[in-house]
């Protein structure tokens, strides 16, 4: 009786441990992903109710990246995803001075992001639903600010934009689809993104310094954005 007894255990044992290897180790994907969506600046604070030029008020516009990814799935419900690439924002925000001039102001960021993201997986026939969050980093490329009349006669006098470059820290959310095709070894993610900049100062005077004459004013904008949302789509490939 005890040796059915033993094999029977040893059986029960090797099924639970190789249940428990095939839900650790699941698989390792690699990627690229093309993201499009837009910046937002938000309003910042301590403007003393002043509302002309300077980005004193909030903005918003489009932006576009692209971006390699890898991610490793340590067991069935749980994965990490590190990504790296190119990101393209631009913002703008559209001025009245003296009630007759429409103006606009515009700041463009590259940057390079790095995201990493925590994710909890719910696995479906044929594709996985999950959500994630994480750190994300933008390191400066490259920046640009201006201010031009879009309606109106006038001018806007000699006003300048300069910008100054800082590397920033987004805390991430985001959702998303996962469409799998394992006979060809590939996956389609489908996701949407938001990102909060926790580096951007709220008040006016820290976003933004002053110089000049007061009838030609240097603004000087630091190149961040204050939020960013993104859809994106990509494939992957198993291995």
């Amino acid at each position: 009786m005890k040796l059915p007894l033993v094999l029977a255990s040893a059986v029960a044992m090797l099924g639970i441990s190789s249940a428990a290897h095939a839900n650790l180790v699941m698989d390792q994907v690699v990627g690229v992903k093309l993201l499009g969506g837009a910046d937002i600046w938000t309003a910042p604070t301590d403007t003393d109710g002043f509302t002309g030029l300077g980005f004193l008020g909030s903005g918003a516009g489009f932006s576009y990246a692209g971006q390699g990814y890898y991610e490793l799935r340590l067991i069935k419900f749980l994965s990490a995803e590190i990504g790296a690439g190119y990101d393209h924002g631009v913002m703008y925000r559209n001025v009245t001075l003296n009630q007759v001039i429409e103006t606009r102001e515009t700041l463009t960021v590259n940057t390079l992001r790095i995201p990493l993201l925590a994710k909890l997986n719910l696995p479906l026939p044929f594709a996985r639903l999950w959500i994630g969050v994480g750190p994300d980093f933008a390191v400066p490329l490259s920046s640009s600010a201006k201010v031009e009349v879009t309606s109106g006669p006038g001018s806007v006098g000699q006003a300048t934009y300069a910008t100054r470059d800082k590397s920033s820290t987004y805390v991430t959310g985001g959702t998303g689809v996962v469409i799998e095709l394992p006979l060809v070894g590939i996956e389609i993610p489908l996701e949407l993104r938001a990102s909060r900049n926790l580096s951007q100062p709220d008040a006016w005077g820290d976003r933004v310094s002053v110089g000049g004459t007061p009838t030609a004013r240097a603004f000087t904008v630091q190149a961040q954005s204050s939020w960013d949302v993104r859809l994106a789509a990509g494939v992957g490939l198993h291995f």
